[in-house]
């Protein structure tokens, strides 16, 4: 996702490749921008070798939003505050981690997201904050996998 910048504006912008293969967004996008954020949780699975981002959940006000990625495809639900991971192996499962008390999420106002996609089907998404902290999310198309990045 080289090449990506998250500069994020008041409003919901897209830019994607010439010969893009984004498949948009799947459901119905919250209106985020200028809406506080009340909690923020981030969904890992774990394989003993590598952690992924699975899921990010979002709160705005009393309401919760999943935000995931599928096959180029930017997937948005409603939801509710996730509950404790509950996992049947030691090796494998998923890891919730609730950024709540990191500075610079809750309590901030949402500026606004971006959404990047290139060529190659590589999907970023970008929320910034009032507090001018940013969560930049790159899923990659040929391992199926998304990361948080800086």
């Amino acid at each position: 996702m080289k090449g990506f910048t998250c500069l994020v504006q008041p409003s919901v912008v897209r830019e994607t490749a010439p010969s893009m293969t984004f498949h948009g967004i799947n459901g119905d996008e919250p209106r985020l921008a200028g809406e506080r954020c009340t909690g923020l949780v981030l969904e890992h699975f774990f394989d003993g070798r590598q952690i992924e981002v699975n899921v990010v959940h979002l709160g705005i006000g009393d309401q919760w939003h999943r935000l995931y990625f599928e096959g180029s495809t930017v997937f948005w639900r409603v939801s509710a505050r996730p509950g404790s991971a509950q996992n049947t192996e030691p090796a494998r499962g998923l890891l919730l981690n609730d950024l709540s008390a990191v500075e610079g999420f809750v309590g901030h106002t949402v500026q606004g997201v971006e959404y990047h996609a290139s060529e190659f089907g590589d999907v970023e998404v970008c929320i910034g904050f009032s507090s001018g902290r940013r969560l930049k999310l790159a899923y990659a198309a040929e391992t199926d996998s998304a990361q948080v990045v800086d």
